[in-house]
């Protein structure tokens, strides 16, 4: 009985340090500024309307190309053949990145307001989904 116990409870440990061990794998950073590559119309997307406000910024595109900071490297995504307006993914070797706009509000004449879920996955299939709230300008 006292040795079921053990391997149990030895079973259920290895299982939640190897839960543990997958949400680390996939750490993101604000970057700094906006990428010096985009020139003119982009989006920026952020964890929240106050990171908003403080230009915490997570992720920028430019409607090719998305840069974000995973794991502290800077990546390039490129965008997939087959985004439509209201889903766009990117990807390079190491990651997909999939934007879910659900909701989206002019705000004046050349910017549009965002909401929506962001999904990146690695190519183990370690994954990470979060809303986001967005602005993209031109």
């Amino acid at each position: 009985m006292k040795k079921n116990v053990i391997v149990l409870f030895l079973c259920f440990f290895s299982l939640m340090t190897f839960a543990q061990s997958t949400n680390t794998t996939l750490k993101l950073d604000y970057l700094p500024e906006y990428p010096s590559e985009i020139d003119g119309a982009c989006c920026g997307y952020y964890l929240s309307q106050e990171d908003l406000k403080n230009d915490k910024l997570l992720i920028a595109d430019d409607f090719f190309t998305a840069y974000m900071i995973i794991n502290g490297k800077k990546e390039v995504l490129s965008i997939k053949q087959g985004s439509s307006k209201h889903e766009r993914e990117f990807s390079n070797a190491s990651y997909t990145l999939t934007i879910t706009i659900s909701e989206q509000t002019e705000q004046g004449y050349e910017s549009l307001a965002l909401k929506g879920t962001i999904k990146i996955q690695n190519t183990k299939g370690e994954s990470k989904s979060f809303p986001f709230v967005g602005k993209c300008e031109w």
